[in-house]
């Protein structure tokens, strides 16, 4: 006559006990791990607008550089002022002067270009990216912007210019 090992309880649970482990081990690591890859998603993001902002401002602030042909003001009063909302890059094309304002409205950086003598509301501008706030001061041969991102964080940007502002 054969013998029987009686097998034990524990035999029978213990595969499906290990298999749980296992799989509870493999859930929190991909958690974990796409928890990882969000933030470092939305950190990269976050430096990409930074950079992207902060070269188009100085880019489009350089190709201004030219002896009176930018200044700073308030959007609606196109006056040169030391300090204002709204960086104006003026051109001269077919003896009409046109303005290209670059401001901050609505939570976004805008850009609009236009004849110098027409009335536009800041809204009809082109979208660019978002910024919260953004100031510009001229003194010397230096244009300094000052930008608060959307997610908060603060730069000041300085721009060395090849000539004086007349005004």
């Amino acid at each position: 006559m054969k013998t029987r090992k009686k097998e034990s309880r524990w035999s029978k649970i213990l595969p499906f006990v290990l298999f749980t482990l296992f799989a509870l081990c493999v859930i929190t690591v991909l958690i974990a791990g796409a928890k990882i890859y969000k933030s470092f998603t939305a950190r990269d993001l976050s430096s990409y607008d930074h950079r992207t902002i902060s070269r188009y401002l100085t880019t489009r602030i350089h190709q201004s550089d030219a002896r009176g042909a930018y200044f700073v003001g308030d959007f609606t009063d196109a006056t040169p002022e030391a300090e204002g909302d709204t960086f104006y890059f003026c051109e001269n094309i077919d003896g009409k002067v046109y303005y290209t304002r670059i401001y901050c409205f609505d939570g976004y950086l805008y850009e609009l270009f236009s004849v110098s003598d027409d009335s536009f509301a800041p809204e009809d501008g082109e979208r660019i990216l978002p910024v919260d706030d953004l100031k510009f001061l001229v003194a010397d041969n230096t244009v300094t912007v000052k930008v608060r991102y959307a997610d908060g964080e603060s730069q000041t940007i300085y721009v060395n210019m090849r000539n004086k502002t007349e005004k």
